[in-house]
């Protein structure tokens, strides 16, 4: 079953994977100016969607040094997803799809030993809320635009950026069309399971929408 047209919760989410320390999400505000420590090692393993084109969205990550903690194993174990949306959860509005907007997230190895882990970014569109969306088409429930393989020391934490453009929150109806319409869209970021991060930005192109482009039909 699809994991963007799919009803219900799965057992194994899109990118669930098991780990020996656990992993904390949070939102930075800003930009990071700075780099300090050693405790992070920086992968090449970025992706996104648009990657094959134009190389965008963009990740970065900025490193911080690891606290004490200690040292003994914990539990790869987490209950449901749970997800944060805080007056410190950025926002944003996007009226072309040229415009982008940059998240950053601060994730933080809180257990005993080192490890690896995937930041995943997706798109949920609110679906009732795009009006002039056919209606006759179904909405994804959500989309990846962009992941992160970081490895951090226990204690360590690094900032992941990801820009998302107006690109990645166009909609495809069953003529091919592709356009962008006025309505919600959730930002999630997310480890696949367990906790996530969620903002909301809005699209705002007026009555009419603004289309990318239309793929010539076959069938």
């Amino acid at each position: 079953v699809s994991s963007g047209f799919g009803e219900g919760e799965p057992l194994y989410p899109f990118g669930f994977g098991l780990s020996y320390t656990t992993f904390e999400l949070d939102w930075t505000p800003a930009a990071p100016s700075t780099e300090s420590g050693q405790s992070s090692r920086k992968e090449s393993s970025t992706g996104s969607m648009a990657d094959r084109s134009t190389g965008t969205p963009k990740t970065s990550i900025t490193a911080s040094a690891p606290q004490s903690r200690s040292t003994s194993l914990q539990s790869g174990a987490e209950s449901a997803p749970r997800s944060r949306t805080s007056s410190s959860a950025p926002s944003a509005v996007f009226r072309s799809v040229g415009d982008t907007h940059d998240f950053y997230v601060n994730v933080t190895n809180t257990g005993g030993v080192f490890g690896d882990e995937v930041v995943m970014a997706f798109v949920a569109p609110v679906a009732a809320s795009f009006r002039t969306h056919h209606q006759t088409t179904p909405i994804e429930r959500k989309r990846l635009f962009g992941f992160k393989r970081i490895g951090l020391a226990p204690g360590a934490s690094a900032t992941v950026a990801f820009t998302l453009r107006g690109h990645d929150l166009a909609l495809t109806d069953a003529e091919g069309q592709r356009a962008l319409h006025s309505g919600a869209v959730h930002v999630i970021f997310s480890r696949g399971h367990g906790q996530q991060l969620r903002a909301r930005v809005a699209v705002d192109v007026g009555a009419a929408p603004v289309v990318q482009r239309k793929l010539p039909r076959w069938w």
